[in-house]
Formats: structure tokens, sequence, C-alpha cells
């Protein structure tokens, strides 16, 4: 059965986190080390709860600035810091955009609920894809079934009519058992390639 639809992940595939320079800037005023911020989000142990959908976004921010020794209260400017070095991956949007209307496109992404509005804001993907799953607003998230489920049904496509395209390794291999075509992404080059690879089978 061939391809109809494409499925991306968005961070480190459709965001990309740029030059960090204000991440940098805002980690050097506070005295932190490179990096600092991003670590402790993802070691957070409210990170998993957050994209899970089992608590609201800021208080995974709360308890970030509170690891980082600025105090709870900080945790709008913590966000801001992390969310403000994100760049849109325009290789691979541009790739996307070639390949409309002719293939219907989702998002899937395990995230915090309040990701939405960087991506309908500030970047304005929901103008180039048919649907957004996020983790936190469904209350599932990959590789757990139910999240790819979701999303090809709101794209009205079987599995076999798909291209699942995620950074995360193990994510890819879910998509694979269910019996989508995936493609690891591991550069934009390469993803472009391999998308274009595929698309081209009879």
């Amino acid at each position: 059965m061939p391809i109809s639809a494409l499925i991306f992940d968005l961070f480190d595939v459709l965001f990309l986190h740029g030059a960090r320079v204000e991440r940098r800037a805002f980690e050097q005023e506070h005295g932190l080390p490179m990096d600092a911020l991003e670590r402790t989000m993802l070691d957070s142990p409210v990170f998993r709860d957050a994209i899970a959908g089992r608590i609201p976004e800021p208080e995974l921010w709360r308890d970030v600035a509170e690891r980082l020794r600025m105090g709870r209260d900080s945790w709008q400017e913590v966000a801001q810091a992390f969310y403000a070095s994100i760049v849109l991956n325009a290789e691979l949007v541009a790739c996307m955009r070639t390949l409309r209307p002719t293939y219907r496109m989702g998002i899937l992404t395990n995230a915090p609920s309040d990701v939405r509005p960087l991506i309908t804001g500030r970047f304005q993907l929901d103008q180039l894809v048919d649907t957004i799953v996020i983790s936190a607003e469904e209350k599932v998230h990959k590789p757990q079934p139910q999240s790819y489920q979701l999303v090809m049904q709101r794209l009205g496509v079987t599995p076999e009519q798909c291209l699942f395209i995620d950074d995360g390794l193990r994510y890819v291999t879910a998509a694979r058992e269910l019996g989508m075509q995936a493609i690891h992404f591991q550069s934009s080059q390469q993803t472009i390639t391999d998308i274009q690879h595929i698309l081209a089978q009879p």
C-alpha cells in the first residue's frame, strides 16, 4: 500500500536548539554551567508527569527553577530562556511543503501542553500539517501504541500508509512494530534523502 501520510516528531526534528545564544546568556547570568537548563529540565522528577499531562507545565518549570536555586517564582523566566533558543528546521519544513498537498501530515510529540502556542503561534506549523497530537493534551505518549493510533485516526490512514520520522530510536522501533515505515532522524539531509527514497518506491 503506498504512503499517503507523514508523521513527524517535534523536538530535535522539526524544532532544533539553534545557537542557544539566549539560553547560554541566561546560564552565564545566573552562574550556571553550560546546558544546565536543559539537563535540569530532563532530569526533573516531574518531567514525565508534565509530558504525560498529569501536571500543568508551570509545575515543571517551578521545579526546574528551584533546582537551579533561582526560586520557584522565577519559573517563567526559566521557561522563556529554554524556549528562546528553539529554531525551526527550515530545511525539513521546506521538504514538507513540497510534499503538500499530495500527502497528509501530522505531528506526534511527547511534550507539555503549553508547547502548542509555540507550534501554532511562533512557527505556525498548524498551517502545514493536518493534525497535532501533544502527549500532555491526550494523556498518551510515545511509545504507547495509543499515541500512534490516535494520530493515524485523525489523519484517516492505516499503519501501512504512514511514514513516521523521529530522532528517538525506540519510538521509531515502536512505529515499525505497528506496521508503519519509519525513519530514524539523525540529520536533516539524511532524513530528506530517506523520505524521498521511500516515497519513490512503487
